[in-house]
């Protein structure tokens, strides 16, 4: 392995190992937000940001529509 392969996997292995010691000591912050995600009823959106996400995506649209085909 070269020398950035061992740097990333020396980095890698750092923060894996001081994750424990990070802010978020009660077990309670470091569970994962699937309960909130996957909610059985139905979601209120706002309608603000769903003409934002709208909008964005109609530029994403437009955007890909216009640039020229790599490959």
């Amino acid at each position: 392995m070269n020398r950035n392969a061992w740097r990333g996997l020396m980095i890698g292995t750092a923060i894996f190992l001081m994750d424990p010691l990070s802010a978020a000591t009660s077990p309670v912050r470091r569970e994962m937000p699937w309960p909130a995600l996957l909610a059985a009823g139905p979601v209120q959106t706002d309608p603000a940001v769903a003409t934002l996400q709208h909008r964005a995506n109609a530029s994403l649209e437009r955007l890909l529509r216009t640039a020229p085909a790599n490959g």
